[in-house]
């Protein structure tokens, strides 16, 4: 048999795979290797973020809408795509596709890459035959945490970046100024105060061992991550999200706007009910939710309703098994679910705007007592000698 005949004869038993599988992929395979080793060792593992993610789920529905053959499309996604992590896994499920397997068992092998959130609504639409809306709901499910993130972002870059100058500054007033203060403070016979005695102890301590102090503090976050990969460390943290003041309710309302959202778009793919709250747990990714989503599970395999086993939670808003309660009893559970997430995504909104406008003063106060405390050390010895040379 000629290769012309082969090539024919692969393209009619694989229909819509047109790419040759007969190629050779031991290249590939290696460097595919070799990015699995760089992504354990640096922060490649880290999942494609929603924005990379919305752009493929929209490139992927208009091709499928177009007519192009799964297999081109990924093809088509990998070349276009800028991530390295989401080109080389759409490459390697493309080569999962081309050998024989679904876009759903290809997609479940990066599990590094795609979550299973993502691969559970892809097997939804698959199985029911609409794979193009399905990508369609992703691409508006994605921007729409895209969106949340980026408010979320808003609001809090700017403590952060103020939290860190404010530390530069105090570590430069401690090593530089205070010490060359000192000096003086003690040719003159000053009598120092308790504060200004402290401030010099801790400068010279950073002058000294500035090095002991750089590897402790590497050598405490280290530790500090170790404790977060421990389950009771994972267990605390999710809790400390959740309680500290001003910023765990505007986590809360995030977390509750995520749900409603994961878990609409799931039940709107056809996706059961069960499956859509384990994915959702996932997604949203917190112990103490993920408590109460297992009590929810359980409720509703013993034969309660949606509604009274939301209420039963004890985590869920008012406003939230209202709306559930709604939906449930009209027979439009994900269209509630939707507009719930658009209520609580608008409320996320607000209150990240309004938390930025209370945090910049209240930095700015933090700053000024920080810095002036510093400098009252300064001039506190000053004026005693001022005082004993009059």
């Amino acid at each position: 048999m000629s290769r012309e005949n082969i090539d024919k004869t692969r393209t009619s038993i694989a229909p819509g795979r047109d790419i040759p599988a007969a190629r050779s992929h031991k290249p590939a395979a290696a460097a595919r290797r070799i990015f699995e080793l760089a992504r354990s060792f640096f922060f490649l593992q880290q999942r494609p973020g929603s924005r990379d993610m919305m752009n493929i789920c929209h490139q992927f529905a208009a091709m499928l809408a177009a007519g192009i053959p799964v297999l081109s499309g990924m093809e088509i996604l990998a070349e276009q795509t800028e991530s390295f992590p989401l080109k080389q896994g759409i490459r390697s499920a493309a080569r999962s596709v081309e050998q024989g397997s679904s876009l759903t068992e290809a997609l479940a092998k990066e599990k590094g890459i795609f979550s299973p959130f993502f691969t559970g609504m892809v097997e939804a639409g698959e199985t029911a035959g609409i794979l193009e809306q399905t990508m369609e709901r992703l691409a508006v499910y994605f921007k729409n945490k895209y969106d949340l993130e980026e408010k979320i972002k808003t609001a809090t870059v700017y403590p952060k970046l103020v939290l860190l100058i404010i530390l530069g500054v105090v570590a430069f007033l401690l090593a530089f100024v205070i010490p060359a203060f000192a000096e003086t403070f003690n040719s003159l016979g000053a009598e120092l105060p308790l504060l200004t005695r402290v401030l010099i102890f801790i400068g010279k301590g950073l002058r000294a061992f500035w090095h002991f102090v750089i590897l402790a503090g590497v050598a405490g976050y280290l530790v500090f991550l170790w404790i977060l990969k421990t389950k009771k460390g994972i267990y605390y943290r999710d809790r400390l999200r959740l309680r500290i003041p001003l910023f765990g309710r505007l986590y809360y309302k995030m977390m509750v706007a995520q749900f409603c959202r994961t878990f609409g778009t799931m039940l709107k793919s056809g996706v059961d009910i069960l499956k859509a709250l384990d994915l959702a747990k996932n997604v949203i990714n917190n112990s103490v939710f993920s408590e109460r989503i297992n009590e929810i599970k359980d409720s509703l395999t013993k034969g309660g309703g949606v509604t009274e086993t939301l209420a039963a939670a004890g985590f869920f808003p008012l406003l939230i098994i209202g709306m559930v309660s709604v939906g449930e009893q009209a027979g439009r559970l994900e269209e509630m679910l939707d507009r719930a997430a658009g209520v609580y995504e608008a409320e996320v909104s607000y209150a990240a705007e309004r938390l930025g406008s209370l945090i910049e003063p209240a930095l700015i106060l933090f700053l000024a007592l920080l810095v002036g405390s510093i400098m009252l050390s300064v001039f506190l010895p000053l004026i005693s000698i001022f005082n004993l040379y009059l």
